[in-house]
């Protein structure tokens, strides 16, 4: 079962700072956490996420259509 306390206290957090994204992530054999980081930092890594998804579903597509 999961403890949502921690997702108040990320939304407690949050509203008191201004320049970092707080969020909550999984990690094996601790459960859930807060994670704090710059907005800078958060917007390249999920840029870059995004990236790779569509790098890698461009190829998926090109293999399933061409057989390569």
């Amino acid at each position: 079962m999961l403890n949502l306390d921690v997702f108040k206290q990320a939304k407690s957090l949050q509203k008191t700072t201004n320049s970092q994204v707080v969020k909550v992530v999984y990690k094996n054999y601790k459960g859930l956490s807060l994670e704090v980081e710059p907005i800078e930092l958060a917007v390249i890594k999920s840029s870059l996420g995004l990236m790779a998804q569509q790098q890698n579903s461009f190829l998926a597509n090109t293999r399933g259509k061409y057989g390569c």
